[in-house]
């Protein structure tokens, strides 16, 4: 990033084996600097049982800096199935583009 830093829009997620189960679903956090990114538990990244793609646009704490440390943390794998090969993509809109020289 540049020292400018930038707004999470979007944090976007894959499986290759969809999550089963009745009470626990794949769940994705994102911590920012060892806090979560989602004050709101429920806008982290779920996936809906037998779902193989999950989203979250709903980013409370979204504003990151150059230096900021992005882990991602798995909240939940499934109760029944586990889901599994998991891809996550975290999308930041950068407040001012890199100059070109």
């Amino acid at each position: 990033l540049p020292d400018s830093g930038g707004t999470i829009e979007g944090v976007y997620a894959r499986a290759i084996t969809a999550p089963a189960g009745s009470s626990t679903v794949l769940t994705y956090d994102i911590h920012k600097n060892g806090t979560t990114i989602f004050t709101d538990q429920t806008n982290r990244v779920i996936f809906a049982t037998t779902e193989v793609s999950a989203k979250s646009e709903t980013i409370e704490v979204a504003n990151v800096v150059n230096g900021d440390i992005l882990v991602l943390a798995c909240d939940a794998v499934g109760n029944t199935t586990a889901g599994t090969d998991i891809a996550v993509a975290i999308v930041i809109k950068v407040d001012k583009p890199l100059d070109d020289d």
